[in-house]
């Protein structure tokens, strides 16, 4: 033990004695309810805590007029179908608080969850292998206690503390200052000249919706905003082309001008429901970024783009300093403002842990974590779920998967590598994220690849799906999973937890990109892989080359 961590003993961790052990589960957001639906499904005993009135997290927290930015295909979580892949939509707030709670139903996880009630605490007892979780009522704070627990799953996520850079003169500034969290979409903004800093999915949002009732509104942002791209193109959500296909072409082509010209093979297929002109603008933004959408965290939502078109909205860059309401920016210009909305993210803050900072460590940054969710010295007795982001994909998936690996860890049926394997996978990861993504990676830790994060946790729980078996003995299947969404349903065709027959059925409904767009993104991945097969080949060749040279060279010095 060392700074209050327990450190997982091996003898447990090798047994293969599955008996029930009792987990406490913190927050019931998407990541939270899925963990526990996870843990039931191991039996498992399961105490759920929530400070929140209802279930959702920051979904149930937000403006009414929230809107998902990823569809209805690739949100859901994999066991748990709408039954309406084949008229694919984007949620609202309402519609998806409503799928997770038919989830919560569903799966009975009310029965083993406290809302309105926030942990305090978490501390480890000195015999080092329980935990004991500290509890208040948030209405009545003399209503508290604790539970002990063999293994606990922070499912908060890092929506906790709302994130107000500073800016030279700020304290000068008179008018009102929100962060997004705060904002209600029902504001009328009349009259106002409102400044909106920073650009991510719900800046843009809020961006349009303050642009349609304010007398003016600037967007303020230090590096810009990711990858934009609309939610719906041709009338059906984006993230149609969020396949296996398309993900799998290798990174070092991504911005290769032959694939970026299948963006006119896509444009065929525009209709009248697309803004052309808005189109024309987003692709203006990110084409002088000069990265691929494969290069930076995406901004799957056009709605800036909107109001800068439509309403009159100014496009700025960053804040060089503030005095009263006049607000100068980096390039010189200045904008009067008379209300500054924050769109600025949330720090990450996790005072339960207080008394131990170094679980707390891989809450801070990811980065550290085996796959994501587990301290290399700490082990599998505490796991984070959900503190991942992919560039382009759906969160709620990648929690699934993290949740389906701590249950079975948890039960003993699966065991962690030893640490200088989780070690080395932690560094790899972080390499590859940190080359990916050389603008955004630094700023967003959880911010990783969505297809290589899936992939890697399949590995670990054993359920990916074989394409080379599909293609010889299901090739409509073989041709979903390969060019379908990537939808966590994929996952649950083989392995544990396997759903086979019902996951074929999803996968049938989904639609996918148009046959020439896919086509091209096939050919493209054929060529690229065919490329990266001969470069190995020839270098390999080269390489035993050079041996056999060192190797003569030897013999003859003996």
């Amino acid at each position: 033990m060392e700074n209050n961590v327990y450190v997982y003993p091996a003898k447990a961790q090798a047994s293969d004695e599955k008996r029930s052990r009792r987990v406490a589960v913190i927050g019931a957001g998407p990541a939270g309810l899925t963990t526990m639906k996870e843990l039931l499904e191991q039996g498992h005993d399961v105490f759920a805590f929530e400070a929140a009135p209802a279930i959702g997290g920051v979904y149930w927290s937000h403006y009414g007029a929230l809107r998902l930015t990823s569809s209805s295909l690739t949100t859901p979580f994999s066991c748990h179908s709408d039954g309406k892949e084949a008229e694919p939509v984007i949620w609202n707030r309402e519609e998806y608080l409503a799928y997770l709670g038919a989830f919560a139903e569903r799966f009975k996880l009310y029965d083993h969850l406290r809302l309105g009630v926030g942990v305090t605490k978490v501390e480890q007892l000195p015999r080092g292998d329980v935990w004991r979780v500290h509890w208040r009522n948030c209405a009545n704070a003399q209503d508290e206690g604790f539970v002990d627990v063999d293994s606990v799953a922070i499912c908060s996520g890092v929506h906790s503390e709302p994130k107000m850079p500073h800016f030279p003169g700020l304290e000068t500034f008179d008018g009102k200052v929100q962060h997004s969290s705060t904002y209600l979409s029902e504001e009328n903004l009349g009259g106002e000249r409102v400044l909106i800093i920073g650009l991510g999915e719900s800046g843009s949002d809020i961006a349009l919706l303050a642009a349609r009732t304010a007398a003016a509104v600037a967007l303020s942002t230090r590096k810009g905003p990711g990858y934009v791209v609309p939610r719906f193109f041709a009338g059906k959500p984006t993230d149609l082309d969020t396949n296996r296909c398309y993900h799998a072409i290798p990174r070092k082509y991504s911005n290769n001008p032959i694939l970026r010209m299948k963006v006119k093979i896509e444009n065929l297929y525009l209709g009248s429901q697309d803004d052309k002109k808005v189109l024309a603008k987003t692709s203006e933004i990110n084409q002088r970024r000069g990265r691929s959408p494969f290069q930076r965290f995406g901004t799957k939502n056009t709605s800036f783009v909107e109001a800068m078109l439509n309403y009159g909205a100014e496009y700025k860059p960053d804040i060089a300093s503030i005095a009263g309401r006049k607000v100068t920016f980096t390039d010189g210009s200045e904008f009067t403002a008379d209300r500054i909305i924050f769109c600025t993210g949330y720090r990450a803050r996790y005072p339960f842990l207080d008394e131990c900072p170094r679980v707390a460590e891989g809450g801070a940054n990811p980065r550290l974590m085996f796959k994501r969710m587990i301290h290399p010295d700490v082990g599998a007795a505490i796991a984070w779920i959900g503190l991942v982001r992919p560039g382009f994909g759906s969160i709620p998936p990648m929690a699934e998967m993290q949740a389906r690996y701590f249950a079975q860890l948890v039960s003993g049926k699966l065991h962690l590598p030893p640490r200088d394997a989780m070690i080395d996978d932690i560094n790899r990861h972080e390499q590859a994220d940190i080359e990916q993504y050389p603008d955004d990676a630094d700023a967003i830790k959880p911010l990783t690849d969505y297809l290589r994060f899936m992939d890697s946790m399949a590995a670990e729980i054993g359920c990916a799906p074989s394409l080379t078996r599909l293609f010889f003995t299901r090739p409509g299947l073989w041709f979903k999973v390969l060019f379908g969404p990537l939808a966590g349903v994929q996952f649950r065709l083989t392995g544990p937890g396997a759903d086979p027959v019902g996951a074929r059925a999803v996968l049938a409904r989904m639609p996918t990109m148009p046959w020439p767009v896919l086509a091209y993104e096939f050919a493209f991945l054929s060529a690229s892989k065919g490329v990266e097969f001969l470069r190995g080949v020839f270098n390999g060749q080269k390489a035993n080359m050079n041996e056999l040279r060192i190797n003569h060279t030897k013999v003859i010095e003996s």
